[in-house]
């Protein structure tokens, strides 16, 4: 009997520990409100080389109301790693490294898709609800890390919000190394 009462009781934690493991995770990731991939195209050597000519960056889409792509991409701030990094404009054209940011795309599943691809037939949503980001480095027509994030409504560009969610972004698009093919930091 004991033995029973014992067995019952375990698989009982072992049940509930579980439970709230999975609970734990679930929470944690819908604040965090992120998702990221790093590929193996993903160099944190041809980052390093990029940054010291200005990493060519592409924004489309609508944040919040009156807010333009410069002032976006003078908000953005390269990682600890690679400090010296500049952000400069870039053509939204399937050739080169670049970083592409769209803001609330109507398709999530197209702008998934065409991230790195043709720019030209996604379509964006007005600003002023939540705001929906996706974002990638992209080696010519194919992805090297992408980063998908949400984030309340934000109120314009001096919105606290903003300048922590594009911090998190850029952070998480340029890791000092890919663990995915096991690389060591530059």
């Amino acid at each position: 009997m004991r033995r029973m009462l014992r067995s019952s009781v375990m698989r009982r934690m072992l049940q509930l520990t579980g439970f709230l493991a999975g609970f734990a995770l679930t929470a944690s990731a819908a604040q965090a409100g992120m998702g990221s991939k790093v590929t193996s195209l993903y160099d944190a050597s041809f980052v390093t080389v990029l940054a010291r000519a200005g990493i060519p960056t592409v924004i489309l889409g609508n944040v919040a109301p009156g807010v333009a792509p410069e002032a976006i991409r003078a908000m953005l701030s390269p990682p600890g790693w690679i400090r010296a990094a500049t952000f400069v404009a870039g053509q939204p054209s399937p050739k080169g490294m670049r970083l592409v940011i769209l803001f609330n795309p109507s398709d999530p599943v197209a702008a998934k898709r065409d991230v790195c691809g043709d720019l030209s037939a996604l379509s964006f949503g007005p600003p002023g609800g939540r705001l929906v980001v996706r974002a990638a480095f992209c080696v010519d027509s194919d992805l090297a890390t992408r980063v998908t994030a949400a984030e309340r409504s934000i109120t314009g560009i001096d919105d606290p919000r903003l300048t922590k969610l594009l911090g998190r972004v850029i952070d998480m698009l340029f890791p000092a190394a890919n663990r995915f093919t096991g690389g060591s930091p530059v």
